[in-house]
């Protein structure tokens, strides 16, 4: 988990307006709320040896999110990309509402990276991604 006076670069997004691609350096403190956070991150044990990846984004704004989709990888302790991307996507995310994830784990998994965050607001689009790897366990606070 990040100590919460440091200041993390994760990640370099663009925003859309009609006819432009920008990009929009997010500087963000590790307490800073963010737009749509990870609020969960856990990696279940089950009873048959495998193991499932339980995670869930929230809307940390005061505004509803349209169109709003997610692509996570997951990765080795090399950092390498093992298994198939997980995809969520919700029409509509009002302020405080999550998107809730599962997958099964590949047997090398030891963290998740978002790989693409997106939604639209008052019909602008934005797009972030990739975002910093964490490992199981890690939430954005």
């Amino acid at each position: 988990m990040a100590n919460t006076a440091q200041i993390a670069r994760d990640r370099i997004g663009y925003h859309r307006g009609p006819g432009r691609l920008a990009p929009v350096p997010a500087l963000r403190a590790a307490d800073d709320r963010g737009d749509i956070r990870l609020i969960r991150n856990e990696a279940m044990q089950e009873a048959l040896g495998g193991r499932t990846w339980i995670g869930a984004l929230v809307n940390a704004t005061g505004c509803p999110h349209d169109d709003v989709s997610v692509q996570i990888r997951f990765h080795d302790q090399d950092g390498r990309i093992v298994g198939a991307p997980v995809t969520g996507h919700a029409a509509r995310l009002r302020p405080g509402a999550a998107l809730h994830l599962q997958a099964r784990l590949p047997s090398a998994a030891v963290g998740l990276w978002i790989h693409l965050l997106g939604w639209a607001i008052d019909g602008q689009k934005v797009a972030l991604g990739p975002f910093r790897r964490r490992s199981f366990g890690s939430i954005q606070t």
